[in-house]
């Protein structure tokens, strides 16, 4: 019966640790330019940090879709920064939703950042259509990722952009005026988020090998 339970709870560990990162199927014309990019629980979903010498340091969730450029880069259309410290004084320090853009590089709605809200997983967005940068590796373009908060107009926008040569940027605006212009400094790192279901099963799994340790220890004081 033991060795019943230690086999199920390896077996499980291991499936949990075989499905770390996430690339799900995605339906036809999601992400795709003027596919309408709807997202959806199989999107790709990832982790992200910032920070650079100025002071600036956050972290965040994205999910994206295909960006149907052929070039390998993601549409990210939600994810949340969470700015732990700020180069302006702290001012920004907060929490912040991504603003709908892209994947065409556009405007903010306060009119201040060129942005397309695509992110390149292979570090390499050089390579891609329009990357604004001519050297890799970089997870952003030159237009980059816009956070902020709902609405139109003048409003709190945070812009993180890259550089190439793994350099990036953040700047910040508020009631259109900009608070925080750094153009270089910066470090960036993206990874693939692990699947809620490789983490259950990783659960599932520890808690077997626990119960198997009881059990043993059980029956040696017996």
């Amino acid at each position: 019966m033991t060795r019943a339970i230690l086999l199920l709870a390896t077996s499980v560990v291991f499936l949990a640790s075989g499905g770390q990162t996430k690339a799900g199927p995605i339906p036809p014309g999601g992400g795709v330019p003027g596919g309408g990019g709807v997202p959806n629980a199989n999107d790709p979903q990832f982790l992200f940090t910032f920070s650079d010498i100025q002071g600036d340091v956050g972290h965040g969730t994205l999910s994206a879709v295909p960006s149907g450029f052929g070039d390998n880069s993601l549409w990210v259309t939600s994810g949340t920064l969470i700015l732990t410290s700020s180069s302006d004084g702290n001012a920004s320090v907060g929490t912040y939703s991504l603003l709908p853009s892209g994947p065409f590089i556009g405007f903010s709605p306060s009119g201040l950042f060129l942005v397309d809200n695509l992110i390149y997983p292979a570090n390499d967005a050089a390579s891609g259509i329009l990357p604004g940068i001519s050297d890799n590796p970089s997870y952003l373009t030159n237009f980059g990722l816009l956070f902020g908060h709902p609405g139109t107009g003048s409003q709190d926008e945070i812009n993180i952009v890259g550089n190439g040569s793994s350099d990036y940027a953040l700047s910040a605006e508020t009631g259109g005026i900009l608070t925080i212009d750094n153009v270089s400094g910066g470090s960036f790192a993206l990874a693939a988020a692990p699947e809620p279901a490789s983490l259950t099963l990783l659960g599932l799994g520890l808690a077997g090998l626990t119960g198997y340790g009881w059990g043993r220890r059980k029956l040696g004081a017996a």
